[in-house]
């Protein structure tokens, strides 16, 4: 709707009655709008990337807790469970089991959490990963080999599976 007035020196103006500020005002809305989407999809992106970071480090404690649970059982050991609450690279091991063996193979299983809960310098954001770890392995019992003294004081591992 278009008004039409004379002014004091007698020339016709026309007012559009504030179309341009509605107009100005739901561009800078709709610009306001993508900037907003804009900013959460980088939030978001760089909480996956954490996110994806603590999974592969507790992946990777627990596999520390598998090659060390692999070298005990090699040299005799069995206190597999000595291994839980040890701190691992910023985070923790939480389980650690040995089964077997079973027609000669070793099951070590092993869990990881990271970071570690009680470091409170890398757990403010608030996101825990969880690894776990299973590996098979044969363990040849030592003196096996015969004409090897070095190998016949430890035995050998010959892994079977890992997940």
């Amino acid at each position: 709707m278009i008004y039409k007035w004379e002014n004091k020196q007698g020339s016709q103006a026309t007012c559009k009655s504030g179309q341009a500020m509605i107009l100005t005002l739901f561009v800078m809305l709709l610009l306001l709008l993508l900037g907003e989407a804009v900013l959460l999809a980088g939030i978001s992106v760089q909480r996956s990337a954490l996110l994806a970071t603590r999974q592969k480090q507790a992946y990777y404690i627990a596999e520390a807790g598998i090659n060390q649970a692999i070298a005990m059982v090699a040299g005799g050991r069995s206190d597999i469970a000595s291994l839980v609450n040890e701190p691992y690279a910023g985070g923790i091991l939480l389980t650690a089991s040995c089964t077997g063996p079973v027609q000669d193979v070793y099951t070590v299983n092993c869990t990881s959490e990271y970071p570690d809960p009680g470091d409170h310098t890398k757990s403010a954001a608030g996101f825990f990963s969880f690894g776990l770890v299973t590996a098979q392995f044969k363990l040849t019992k030592p003196g096996a080999h015969g004409s090897d003294p070095e190998q016949d004081a430890t035995g050998e591992v010959a892994m079977i599976s890992w997940q």
